[in-house]
């Protein structure tokens, strides 16, 4: 789920840069410098063979077409990819989030994954939907038992998708899809969300309400494509929940996506002893957040796992029990993981406002209550501006009324000066009869 590190100097650039980039999206940015940014996003995805077709299979009249046909439709759909745009959220420092458009080739930000969807059903973007197809069918194929589990679900997309290739490749029989969650974020109690190495990375992501999913939420998005049974729920934090589970149950399938230390190695020692022979794990966030790695090589080094690791995208990595040892694990084009990261960072600067960068302008449609706010505005400037006009009538008015004030008190004056002397005069005469009369 994770798509970032916590506490890496890009992201602790805080407000000021969000607040530069966020004030930067108001206007479109020159058209050449958007297509730059969009080609480096494209070149640098072609550089760690992260792209795929934005396409279907077309169905033909077999069963086999059908069913590839309709399980690819369905992970475009889960993954809002149908229509010619997107709509991508990007999170804020204060907890908040924001949304903006994907448009052309940068929708292959949502097919790897790199972003968190605004209607979307899965951030897990169509690489890891199309591994997850290519376990299953294995999994149909081979005829491996067990129960399917996802751990961290967000809206359900992963595990909607498990559940309905069950059914196409018909195998769904006794088969339960369980879908294990909190339901509610991420913890969010006073103080360390947990102790250990989970806690700074929790701290962040409790914060953001984005990614606080209800059950009842997750159910009808199950219930929109027609699935209502087959499915499990296990509500609860990993630590209260997943061990409940050992021993329990046979699973051909591990999802785990709880980003945390914590999270990643409680869903290891309570599900993995339960995990058949040519069963898959597959682990969501391994090449990018670090102490969700931590967790995996701590655990696979203690319980002596030497069965392969496959990458199966720039973050997700996946083993099957019993598949035997194999090289180190490595990215996919043979990139160190720094150079990797390095690269992948510069893919996160042009969805991430935290970065500075910005996507490219696309005309758009807006929104009802955007139009409401629009009439809105237009009445208040209209008002605003006869405000204005009536504000400088009075400044005028008053200007006129200071003019006459200063006449009326330049002819006070003169009045007074002459008032004065004729009172002067007049004393003096007096005074001179009263002195003539002493003599």
């Amino acid at each position: 789920m994770m798509k970032g590190r916590a506490g890496s100097d890009s992201g602790r650039q805080g407000a000021e840069s969000t607040t530069k980039a966020v004030g930067a999206a108001g206007g479109a940015p020159p058209r050449a410098v958007a297509d730059r940014h969009a080609r480096r996003v494209i070149d640098a995805l072609a550089r760690l063979r992260c792209t795929r077709p934005l396409a279907s299979t077309p169905a033909a009249g077999d069963p086999a077409s059908l069913r590839r046909a309709y399980l690819d439709l369905l992970k475009l759909t889960i993954c809002d990819l149908i229509g010619p745009t997107t709509l991508t959220v990007l999170p804020t420092p204060d907890g908040g989030v924001l949304s903006r458009e994907l448009r052309g080739e940068l929708k292959q930000i949502r097919a790897i994954g790199m972003d968190w969807p605004y209607n979307g059903i899965s951030m897990g973007g169509l690489m890891r939907l199309d591994d997850l197809d290519r376990c299953i069918e294995t999994i149909a194929n081979e005829r491996v038992p067990g129960d399917l589990i996802e751990a961290g679900v967000w809206r359900g997309g992963a595990a909607l998708f498990m559940r309905a290739a069950l059914a196409a490749h018909g195998i769904e029989g006794d088969r339960v899809v369980v879908v294990a969650d909190s339901f509610k974020g991420f913890r969010r109690d006073k103080g360390e969300p947990s102790a250990g190495r989970s806690a700074g990375l929790e701290g962040m992501l409790r914060e953001i309400e984005y990614l606080a999913v209800s059950a009842a939420e997750v159910r009808e998005n199950f219930a929109r494509f027609g699935y209502t049974e087959g499915f499990e729920f296990i509500e609860g934090f990993f630590e209260e929940t997943l061990p409940r589970l050992k021993g329990s149950r046979r699973w051909a399938l591990i999802r785990l996506d709880g980003d945390t230390y914590t999270a990643t190695r409680t869903g290891l020692e309570a599900l993995y002893d339960d995990l058949v022979e040519g069963g898959f794990v597959i682990i969501d966030d391994y090449g990018w957040v670090e102490e969700c790695r931590a967790a995996v090589e701590e655990f696979r080094a203690a319980r002596g796992i030497e069965d392969r690791i496959e990458w199966v995208d720039w973050t997700c990595v996946r083993w099957r029990k019993g598949s035997g040892p194999g090289r180190e694990p490595v990215r996919p084009p043979d990139l160190p993981l720094e150079d990797a990261v390095e690269q992948l960072g510069e893919l996160q600067g042009v969805v991430n406002p935290r970065y500075g960068l910005e996507l490219a302008p696309t005309p758009r449609i807006p929104t009802a209550r955007e139009a409401e706010l629009t009439l809105s505005l237009e009445s208040a400037q209209a008002e605003l501006a006869g405000m204005r006009e009536r504000t400088h009538a009075l400044n005028a008015e008053l200007t006129g009324l200071r003019e006459r004030l200063g006449e009326l008190e330049q002819r006070c004056q003169k009045y007074e000066g002459a008032l004065g002397r004729r009172i002067t005069r007049r004393l003096r005469r007096a005074a001179s009869l009263v002195l003539r009369h002493v003599r």
